[in-house]
């Protein structure tokens, strides 16, 4: 936790003190909300309102990245908002440090619809900063359409998580006609979301991606309604 970066959105992590029984964190103060909060009222958000979102979010992973940190759970229940509907990357619980460049983690771990292919296919190679791009494009497209993009449906509310792996291993995302969305925000995901780690862009890159440049004349306001 001392590794983690200052930056407006991670949460930060002041203070770490322990007794003989427990170890006591102190973190910033923010809302109880998350993004899955706000995702469970609207079910989807607008391309305008998922841009206000997801460039903080890609923000706070770049710098994460920066610091030699893989998140491996970027998810809508782990984006805390703060009072303004700031993005507040949060729970490190699953997170680790690249040592040195190259370096590659072999656990499997993560949650199921946001698992990049190189985590489903477990072939000994490992991952890398890729697997949060990855799951930052999924959760767009989360944002986007109220679904991730490789959910299938619940057999007695259990998830076929062998078919799920296919899909993510195998299948193309599609994209629904409704609700409509551009297609640059659609290139961008696929951009996100590609098979191999190799192809997708880095963190540090979405941010200068079309989505955002089409768009830059737009204004981004500083709060955005939450219902």
């Amino acid at each position: 936790m001392k590794r983690l970066p200052r930056h407006k959105n991670v949460v930060a992590f002041n203070h770490i003190f322990e007794d003989v029984e427990r170890l006591y964190i102190l973190m910033e103060m923010c809302t109880s909300r998350t993004l899955h909060d706000l995702l469970q009222r609207r079910k989807r958000l607008t391309e305008f309102e998922s841009r206000y979102f997801f460039a903080q979010l890609a923000d706070g992973i770049a710098a994460l990245h920066k610091a030699n940190i893989i998140h491996r759970d970027i998810k809508h229940s782990n984006l805390l908002l703060d009072q303004m509907n700031r993005i507040k990357i949060a729970d490190f619980g699953l997170s680790t440090i690249v040592d040195a460049a190259g370096d590659r983690k072999l656990s499997f771990l993560g949650t199921p619809n946001f698992l990049a292919p190189e985590l489903v296919t477990r072939d000994g190679q490992g991952h890398s900063f890729g697997v949060d791009v990855w799951a930052a494009g999924v959760l767009l497209y989360v944002m986007l359409y109220g679904r991730p993009p490789f959910s299938i449906n619940r057999n007695n509310g259990n998830t076929n998580l062998q078919q799920l792996y296919h899909r993510i291993v195998d299948q193309q995302i599609v994209f629904p006609a409704e609700p409509y969305t551009s297609p640059s925000v659609q290139n961008l995901i696929n951009q996100l979301c590609c098979k191999g780690e190799l192809d997708r862009l880095s963190a540090a890159d979405i941010c200068g991606d079309a989505w955002f440049l089409i768009h830059a004349d737009s204004s981004i306001p500083k709060f955005m309604p939450n219902s």
